[in-house]
Order: C-alpha cells, then structure tokens, then sequence
C-alpha cells in the first residue's frame, strides 16, 4: 500500500512540474507580414485623415477671424493669410535679401506675444532665422515701405508644439508687420 501511495505521489509531482513548465512557454504567433504592413497603412492612414480634419478646422478658423475683423485677406498654398498695403515701390524682397521689418503679433484671442509696441527685427530672408517661418514667405510678399496684416497657421509660426508657457499648442497667430528697409 505503501509502495502504491509513493507510486502516486510521484506521478502527481511529475505532473505538476510538467504542467507547470509548459505553463510558462508561449505558443509561436505566425508572423504575417502582409498583415503586418495593413495595419502600418491602416494607422498611417488615420494619421492622414486626422492631420486633413485639423488643418481644415484650423483653415475655417483663420477664415472666420478675418471676416470678423472685416480683413480682406488673400491666401498662398502654404496656409498664410495675408492683407497688404502698398507703398509705391514696386519691387518685392528677394530671396537672400537682409530686411529691417516691424512686426506686433498676437493669439487669436488677444493676447500680445511681443508686446503691445512690437519689435525690429533684422534677419536675411530663406537664411538666417526670422523669429516665424511665415516671416520669410511674407517678406517675399513686401516692397520697402508696405505693411501687412496676417494669418499664421501654426506650422508656419510657433509649430504644432507652441512656446513652453507663452504659445499654446498648436497656435494661430495673427499680426501686423511693416517693411522698413530691404538691404542688398
């Protein structure tokens, strides 16, 4: 009787461990990569569609605020809205240029991001850094003595990440710029 009790304590301990070892092993998944490349293309394409919705709200934004404010603004293909006032020079900055530019800008809301005087700025336009990047497409846009209002979409002013405690995420800017001088 004993030797039948031992018998099946044994066998109980042999199958215990081996119940418990094929407990920790993980069954092989097939790799498909046909299915693998689908679900890349899936989320990239809801990235796309996403990206489409924001900027068409951020389109629709810029579009109401300049109707409010009763600007007659014009649009380049990147997304810059624009109202020009023109001096009488008839050549335009160039690409390369040095301009000597005042500028105010602002949140949609109001809210100054410079001060309510403004600043000088001084840069070389498509080579040294303007403070926006919508700054160089702009100054292409002015001759020596023009003024413009504007409408920055956020990719072309402070990005999609804002200015830690200043600009929010994802900002538009409106403004006022003055071209003072266009160097050679």
């Amino acid at each position: 009787m004993r030797s039948i009790a031992a018998f099946f304590s044994i066998a109980a301990f042999f199958l215990c461990v081996t119940a418990c070892s094929s407990c920790g092993q993980q069954q092989e998944v097939a790799f498909d990569p046909l299915e693998e490349q689908k679900h890349r293309d899936s989320l990239e394409q809801l990235q796309i569609e996403r990206q489409r919705s924001y900027l068409k709200m951020e389109r629709e934004r810029m579009e109401a605020y300049s109707a409010d404010k009763g600007w007659q603004t014009l649009s380049t293909g990147t997304g810059l809205r624009y109202e020009l006032f023109t001096s009488d020079q008839a050549s335009p900055a160039k690409s390369g240029q040095w301009v000597l530019m005042h500028w105010t800008h602002k949140l949609l809301d109001g809210t100054p991001l410079n001060g309510n005087k403004g600043d000088t700025i001084q840069w070389r336009i498509d080579e040294e850094q303007a403070p926006l990047l919508g700054l160089h497409e702009l100054a292409k846009l002015l001759s020596e003595g023009d003024s413009a209002r504007f409408l920055l979409p956020a990719h072309l002013a402070y990005g999609v990440a804002g200015k830690s405690g200043e600009v929010p995420v994802r900002s538009v800017i409106a403004g006022r710029v003055k071209m003072l001088q266009i160097l050679p």
